[in-house]
């Protein structure tokens, strides 16, 4: 939308310096960022490393349970669940971190577009269903989740998490509606169409009458 990673750098050079300095327990651990290609490049495989640390967690967790040795919702020193579960939670801290530093460094740039509903959309599907579930879990872990009828707990668990998603997925189609209307495209080409038929100043200059 801004033009690549080339024009994106580019702008972000203009920006106020302050955009790349850190907030709460991330200043112990991260340097202030340099306005340009240093943040855009933190901020995007800040959220990349949320991708590669879920793949290797799927993996963990399908080999662990392959073996017997992975129990959901169980807090414990010898428990695989407790490590995943927190590792994950400070990958998607991160990711989320880094987004929302991206967003304010160019929600001028990008105002034409709303990208607030947008961001709330996509990231709301991945993020929040995650953390609803992380909670569930904890629920189930400290007792508040029991067995019902023929069903164990661990099963109510899994039966609680399927069907807030279901109901879930059917609010976020009607919110995708909403944050990603059609004419947001349409404006977009028009002017793109607009910007391409404008003459450059080089080509003008030399159609200038004598």
């Amino acid at each position: 939308l801004l033009g690549g990673e080339e024009n994106l750098a580019l702008a972000l050079r203009t920006k106020n310096g302050s955009y790349g300095s850190h907030v709460f327990v991330f200043k112990l651990v991260c340097k202030e960022w340099n306005m340009g290609r240093e943040f855009m490049m933190n901020c995007k495989y800040g959220v990349l490393q949320y991708v590669l640390i879920k793949t290797l967690a799927t993996i963990v967790v399908f080999i662990l349970e392959s073996k017997g040795l992975f129990q959901p919702g169980v807090w414990s020193w010898g428990s695989a669940y407790g490590y995943i579960a927190v590792t994950m939670n400070i990958s998607i801290g991160y990711a989320l971190y880094c987004l929302v530093k991206l967003y304010y460094a160019t929600k001028d740039d990008l105002k034409d577009w709303r990208p607030v509903p947008k961001f709330l959309c996509i990231k709301g599907i991945i993020f929040f269903t995650f953390w609803q579930g992380f909670l569930i879990q904890c629920l189930h872990s400290f007792g508040v989740i029991k067995g019902v009828a023929g069903w164990d707990s661990e099963h109510v668990v899994d039966g609680i998490q399927d069907t807030l998603i279901c109901m879930e997925m059917v609010i976020f189609a009607v919110a995708h509606r909403y944050a990603f209307p059609h004419t947001d495209y349409i404006h977009y080409s028009i002017r793109h169409r607009h910007n391409n038929s404008r003459p450059s100043s080089s080509s003008t200059r030399d159609h200038r009458p004598n």
